[in-house]
């Protein structure tokens, strides 16, 4: 990659503002940390929450920076190669993509987005290929890997745009056709993804969350919306959801995308309608009509209409890929479920226990009404929320706990820099209005024992919020913390008191 074909590129994306550089230059790679430039690196100084990278802008030249991209003028005196750029996340979209050689045109790119649901597509869909014999690689809120090797860790649901290509470019070198991907909201508002193209884009459901950062409803749906525009094959559309009805219908009307647009859901009139035959507590059984056509019977060993819906959007992706029937119904039946989704732990205990990931009101509210259909007896719940995000959801959460729940333990879930018992106590706002027993117990390991430890024999216990997680942010710091592991050593400690 050369200074000359990083300008041409720059220019044709009207993205170049102005250009300091006396000699033409070969760059190697593109970063936005300056902790992570090299000798012969470009710097694009973004703008972020926390910090600015033109503060860093010194650092990065001290570490071999060759070239410095910015949306600000370049500082006096500066004697190292400078563009600066309308956007500065953007262009470091675009040079990213460079970098790597437009690798989203030359891998089947599946993206998913939707507040709930993600994580359970990409992990069905990568199953689904691999299974078939496709080399397929996965992006998301769990892990970003290679079949069952793990790339890079998973820091957020969807990487800055130099990680994104550089896993993609890892992926690419192990034989990778195809990549399904998570891309959040924040990922498409913060141009992460700015450029990619997408085969195909699947569209799960819009529930409260984020609204710290996109303040409304209609902001986070635009900001949802964004990736159709980069799709170029099929967009694949919960229209059980509001927000999927409407997104399916402009996407129609209104020609944005280059893909054709389908509809997945238990909605009578779903491209890809889904029909319950047979639940229990470890499987579900439903038909499949895609546009009237009979696919038969599916069984998926997880309870849930939501994992049902789930497996619908990666089946619709199956087909479109051209995977035999057979072959799709297999791998569902044989799958193991997602990590800290609907995930039993102890089988063997005298009560049921379960890890879920529910972190919205929308995800509580169905994981404790599905729970219900199988489970008469009472029901123990242990949540909290996280600090520093959506506080207008702690109440709202509190009140689906009490209703659907028959005690409830208030605890912490990445409480970072806010004090623990001014979220619990907005929690505590909505349970109240129930007169279902609860209590507030800030330490999560000793909330999990003691719900675990206390409750009777045929009882259930959800823990949920936290699902895969193993940490708990308290400030800045990430420590150890497992919903599974300490469940696990409950269930041990309740054997050894019985």
């Amino acid at each position: 990659m050369t200074l000359k074909e990083i300008v041409a590129n720059l220019n044709q994306n009207e993205l170049l503002i102005d250009a300091f550089y006396e000699e033409d230059l070969s760059l190697q790679t593109v970063v936005c940390d300056s902790r992570k430039v090299t000798p012969g690196a470009v710097f694009v100084a973004i703008v972020g929450f926390e910090s600015d990278g033109n503060a860093y802008i010194p650092m990065a030249i001290e570490k071999g920076a060759t070239l410095v991209v910015s949306a600000e003028p370049p500082p006096k005196g500066l004697a190292t190669a400078y563009l600066q750029v309308k956007d500065d996340r953007r262009a470091l979209a675009v040079l990213a993509d460079d970098a790597y050689g437009h690798l989203s045109q030359k891998m089947r790119i599946i993206g998913v987005t939707g507040t709930n649901g993600k994580t359970s597509i990409v992990t069905f869909i990568q199953d689904l290929l691999h299974r078939s014999g496709l080399k397929a690689g996965l992006m998301g809120t769990i892990a970003n890997r290679m079949e069952a090797e793990e790339l890079y860790h998973a820091g957020r649901t969807t990487e800055e745009a130099p990680d994104i290509q550089n896993m993609l470019w890892q992926m690419h070198q192990k034989g990778a056709t195809h990549v399904a991907m998570e891309v959040s909201s924040h990922a498409m508002e913060l141009d992460r993804v700015y450029g990619m193209c997408f085969t195909y884009g699947i569209f799960t459901n819009l529930t409260q969350e984020h609204l710290d950062f996109h303040h409304n409803f209609e902001a986070y749906y635009q900001a949802k919306k964004k990736m159709f525009r980069q799709t170029t094959v099929a967009n694949i559309i919960n229209i059980d959801d509001s927000y999927g009805q409407r997104l399916y219908d402009e996407l129609r009307r209104e020609g944005l995308s280059k893909a054709r647009t389908y509809s997945y859901g238990f909605h009578a009139e779903a491209d890809y309608h889904i029909e319950i035959t047979e639940q229990a507590i470890d499987h579900t059984v439903f038909t499949l009509r895609v546009k009237g056509k009979e696919m038969g019977a599916f069984t998926l060993p997880v309870l849930g209409d939501v994992m049902v819906a789930n497996a619908t959007a990666a089946i619709a992706v199956a087909l479109f890929e051209g995977l035999p029937l057979e072959v799709i119904r297999e791998s569902l039946q044989e799958s193991t479920g997602v990590t800290g989704r609907m995930e039993s732990v102890g089988i063997d205990s005298d009560i049921q226990v379960m890890v879920d990931y529910a972190h919205t009101p929308d995800a509580l509210e169905k994981l404790l009404l599905t729970v219900r259909k199988f489970h008469s007896g009472p029901i123990h719940l242990v949540f909290g929320c996280p600090g520093d995000r959506d506080r207008e959801k702690r109440p709202q959460m509190g009140a689906i706990a009490g209703r659907l729940a028959n005690t409830v333990y208030l605890t912490d879930d990445n409480p970072a820099s806010e004090t623990s018992m001014a979220i619990l106590k907005a929690i505590e706002e909505g349970v109240r209005k129930y007169e279902t027993p609860y209590e507030v117990i800030p330490d999560r390991k000793a909330a999990i024992h003691k719900a675990i430890l206390n409750a009777n024999p045929g009882d259930l216990v959800i823990m949920a919020g936290k699902g895969h997680e193993t940490y708990q942010i308290v400030g800045k710091a990430h420590h150890p913390h497992s919903d599974r592991k300490e469940a696990e050593n409950a269930l041990v400690a309740r054997k050894r008191k019985r």
